[in-house]
């Protein structure tokens, strides 16, 4: 017994030495260089990844124009004409026809090119026709050195000229900053999970890690996250000892700013965490509960828009877009008359999104979630002191399905992604979604015009409903500082150029809503633009029941929801379903003390 307890100490040793050997390799990979390990919620491939890391090494392009970008060899050709014999050789390698002589030169691209310094453009002919994908990181170093003036924007700049080559944001940093490596964790949807172990062991802790506001909820309840709008006694810089991350750092370009002045005031709002007395009880977060906490650094919000293909209101001779929801189903039925489906959607996709936000129109955001909370005095869904516009909500939405046919045909057996697909393919005219979707659709959709021409509105006011008019809901993602990070300071360099440098590329390369000051909005996206430049802390409803009582919203609302209106068998009507959503909510208060949880 004795010789097996002494094997079973070594062993459990063993593996503990493996398990963090294992664990530590990110760090011991790159000697002499310090390490800021990423952690993202977004997997290898996919858009974003690219636009973070850089391109795998085997999908880089050879060479730095491509085979199809005529205008670039033009214009360089007409800047620099000296170099005319060699431009016009490698486009004859690369394109395998004869130079355009009837080609007429973009005049901005030919200035640009020719801001180009001389011994850099020397350099980027001679790549020109050379297969080295190792070219498109020396060439941007090189074109980084020789053009100072593009500092504040060089990936695009570089992009630009280069059309066939993207750049990370991580390899400019590592330009910008070479004695850091970032070592990117690309996790996809299972970031928590995957780095769970780290979390337990203390071991190779991410610097940063990426996700939602709702997703890293756990790692601020568990105190596993740093506070950027607070003083951090402890801290490592003096300056965060007094005024915390978020106002003790400069911007990254500019020294007379703070870290917040780069940020729209509404994007900060929308990344607040407001610690609960559980988190305090339970979790010993540091903060009183009812405390507002900024624990994660903004990069992109989204919002839920109607999406809308302008080509058919076009084809209708329809205004666009429909300001109420008397307007919205006058147009769905001239589309239909039309012969064009109004409405694509999944299945039990989204659909409650449409149930969920005639409430907030026509009884009101903060009337709902009184309703769903079960706070004294609230209306309820049925029964007695029901609100009576709970079930005409249900049966207006109703007669969309049954009497009007504004969905897409078969819609309750479709699965993701058709709906968009075929929305993207112009069939439908309207899709009720985030606004990731022109990101998601921009590989299958038509690029025709007068196929589909994509446009968006904020969801249509009731006339005469309780809600505050055009009220939009905001789902934030961004960055958490890990408490466990081996480099705060590191990542906190990273965070502020990401800060400065990422904006605008999320914007023009992604289509997503930009939340740094200045920062141009997405072309895509500007017919909802107006709303967030006037919009105040009133014109926001809040994180609603998914975030406040997410068991009443999976295990109430949405199940109930599911059953009345994705057609089934056995679908619940119109009054059902008002009083099956009261028994079953207060037989879920029942079971959490009075009141969702």
């Amino acid at each position: 017994m004795h010789l097996f307890s002494r094997l079973a100490a070594v062993t459990a040793i063993t593996l503990i030495g493996i398990l963090i050997w294992d664990l530590n390799q990110e760090r011991l990979e790159y000697p002499g260089r310090k390490v800021i390990i990423y952690a993202s919620m977004f997997g290898p491939g996919e858009p974003m990844q690219v636009l973070y890391g850089g391109p795998a090494p085997a999908t880089a392009s050879r060479t730095p124009l491509g085979p199809g970008n005529r205008a670039n060899f033009v214009a360089l050709a007409d800047a620099w004409p000296g170099h005319r014999g060699r431009i016009g050789a490698a486009w004859r390698t690369c394109a395998g026809r004869n130079w355009p002589a009837d080609a007429t030169p973009d005049a901005q691209l030919v200035a640009d090119y020719r801001e180009l310094a001389p011994g850099y453009v020397d350099k980027l002919v001679a790549a020109l026709n050379d297969a080295d994908r190792g070219n498109r990181l020396r060439l941007f170093d090189a074109f980084a050195q020789a053009h100072p003036q593009f500092d504040r924007r060089m990936i695009l700049q570089f992009e630009r000229l280069h059309p066939a080559w993207t750049v990370g944001l991580f390899e400019d940093f590592e330009r910008r900053h070479p004695d850091y490596k970032v070592v990117p964790r690309w996790d996809s949807r299972w970031v928590l999970s995957a780095n769970r172990p780290r979390f337990l062991t203390g071991t190779d802790v991410p610097d940063l890690i990426t996700g939602s506001l709702a997703e890293l909820r756990i790692l601020y309840r568990e105190n596993l996250a740093m506070p950027l709008d607070q003083p951090l006694p402890d801290a490592p810089v003096a300056a965060w000892r007094s005024q915390g991350i978020l106002r003790g750092e400069k911007s990254y370009f500019d020294p007379s700013r703070t870290l917040a002045d780069e940020f729209q005031p509404w994007a900060l709002r929308q990344s607040l965490y407001r610690v609960a007395p559980e988190d305090v009880a339970e979790s010993g977060n540091p903060f009183p509960a009812g405390t507002d906490v900024l624990y994660m650094l903004p990069r992109m919000v989204s919002t839920t828009v109607v999406f809308a293909n302008k080509a058919h209101f076009r084809k209708v001779g329809l205004p666009f877009p429909p300001r109420t929801i008397a307007e919205f189903e006058e147009d769905c039925r001239k589309l239909r008359a039309a012969g064009i489906e109004p409405i694509a959607n999944d299945g039990m996709d989204y659909t409650p999104y449409w149930w969920q936000w005639m409430v907030y129109r026509e009884i009101g955001y903060e009337a709902f979630m009184a309703t769903a909370m079960n706070m004294p005095g609230a209306k309820r869904f049925a029964g007695p002191g029901a609100d009576p516009r709970y079930l005409e909500i249900a049966r207006r939405l109703r007669g969309w399905r049954d009497r009007e046919n504004f969905w897409m045909r078969d819609f309750s057996s479709s699965q993701w992604p058709a709906a968009q697909r075929r929305f993207g393919s112009g069939d439908c005219t309207f899709l009720f979604t985030g606004t990731w979707l022109p990101a998601e659709i921009a590989g299958t959709r038509s690029w025709d015009p007068d196929v589909m021409d994509l446009g968006c509105f904020v969801f249509p006011d009731m006339t005469g409903g309780s809600g505050r008019p055009g009220r939009m809901d905001v789902g934030t993602q961004g960055y958490v500082l890990c408490r466990q990070g081996r480099d705060p300071e590191g990542a906190v360099l990273l965070l502020r150029y990401l800060t400065a440098e990422a904006g605008e590329l999320f914007a023009r390369k992604l289509n997503y809503i930009p939340v740094t000051q200045g920062t141009p909005f997405p072309r895509v996206l500007a017919d909802i633009e107006p709303a967030f430049s006037r919009a105040g802390p009133e014109d926001f409803v809040g994180l609603g029941v998914s975030w406040y009582a997410p068991r009443f919203n999976k295990f109430v609302l949405t199940e109930t929801y599911n059953r009345f209106f994705v057609v089934l068998k056995d679908n619940l009507t119109p009054e059902q379903f008002v009083e099956e959503l009261e028994r079953r909510a207060q037989e879920h208060y029942a079971r959490n003390g009075g009141t969702a949880k």
